[in-house]
């Protein structure tokens, strides 16, 4: 199952980027394949978690510049590394499934299950800024 890349448009949209990102070309037959797959899309879920904080730091500070300051630091970093550990438990648990049922055709599966973690960390990352600036506002 390969997609000519080139040929791929959406409504006048170029969708490289994204068929690039979410797209396996390679069945994943082991544990291992499955690992180094989501190993690879790492840094762009980092990058975009980082864009939907900044997105949401940048609502925060419009409606309450007070509120953003060096104090929330440490809660930026704990929640970095929360959703990098709920990322890992992602590829573990499909490691995990294709260690037990080999029969099972993890590729599939696998581009779900990591669209779905970043959309939802996405939504989960604005929605922290905007809960943190409502329940601030006075």
């Amino acid at each position: 199952m390969n997609i000519n890349i080139k040929e791929t448009k959406r409504g006048g949209v170029n969708m490289n980027f994204l068929i690039r990102r979410f797209y396996i070309n390679e069945p994943l037959e082991t544990s291992g394949l499955v690992i180094k797959w989501w190993e690879s899309k790492r840094l762009f879920f980092n990058i975009s978690n980082i864009i939907s904080f900044i997105v949401g730091l940048m609502v925060i500070y419009i409606f309450n510049p007070g509120l953003v300051n060096f104090f929330l630091l440490p809660f930026i970093l704990a929640y970095g590394i929360l959703i990098n550990v709920v990322y890992l438990i992602g590829w573990i648990v499909l490691a995990i499934i294709k260690k037990t049922w080999m029969k099972v055709n993890i590729t599939v599966y696998s581009s779900v299950m990591l669209i779905i973690f970043f959309v939802s960390s996405f939504f989960i990352t604005l929605s922290l800024c905007v809960g943190y600036l409502l329940i601030n506002i006075q």
